[in-house]
């Protein structure tokens, strides 16, 4: 299981691409699967690293944040979101590689339509086996989990919105002008330059009034 207490190199992070911050949930797996699909190796430690404090959910309200929609009072739907950023970026085969959990899950079902007409048993023998196997890997509850991913993924799907950043100066309503001897920036906009210096970095202007 990969959790959201690790620890990693910061030159791995960044040659991934670093967190994507426009993600609900599993942004972690998200994170993972870049590093995976980068050449870094990650290792689990049974240690102690973090008190994680959760809210104490009893099964049915975990199974109504897991299952449901978030207009039904659900709203797990990060998975969505994930695969919707990683089509935009044309890597969604390497987070399938690293996290094929709800991906069986998801093959299983859909297998299920043809078999039922070519053997009426074939649905629950394929959902048994996507059922068995991720008991093997991980825990047989966690199947639960993956069906909710799916369940809610096309919400995720439709309410991704890449995280584009941004900066502006901003004056504090308290601040009249800038200290005395820390020089002169005029904050007016030059064609070609939205950042109101020149390509050398000299400022453009003598007033020592912010804007």
């Amino acid at each position: 299981f990969h959790g959201g207490a690790v620890l990693y190199l910061r030159e791995a992070v960044l040659k991934a691409g670093n967190w994507n911050p426009a993600l609900r949930h599993y942004e972690e797996i998200e994170l993972y699967s870049r590093i995976m699909a980068a050449g870094w190796h990650l290792r689990a430690l049974d240690l102690p690293m973090a008190d994680h404090h959760t809210p104490a959910l009893t099964w049915g309200q975990k199974l109504r944040l897991s299952l449901l929609p978030k207009r039904w009072g659900g709203g797990q739907y990060g998975f969505g979101q994930i695969i919707a950023a990683r089509l935009k970026q044309g890597s969604l085969g390497s987070f399938i590689r690293y996290f094929p959990y709800p991906f069986v899950v998801m093959l299983a079902l859909l297998l299920s339509i043809p078999g039922c007409l070519l053997w009426k048993p074939a649905p629950l023998f394929l959902n048994l086996a996507a059922l068995l196997w991720i008991t093997c890997k991980k825990k047989w509850y966690l199947y639960l989990v993956y069906l909710g991913m799916l369940i809610q993924a096309p919400e995720g799907i439709v309410s991704y919105r890449p995280f584009i950043p941004s900066y502006r100066l901003a004056r504090p309503p308290h601040v009249e002008a800038l200290p005395e001897g820390t020089g002169n920036i005029d904050y007016r906009k030059e064609e070609g330059n939205q950042n109101g210096f020149n390509e050398a970095g000299r400022n453009l202007g003598g007033d020592s009034r912010l804007p």
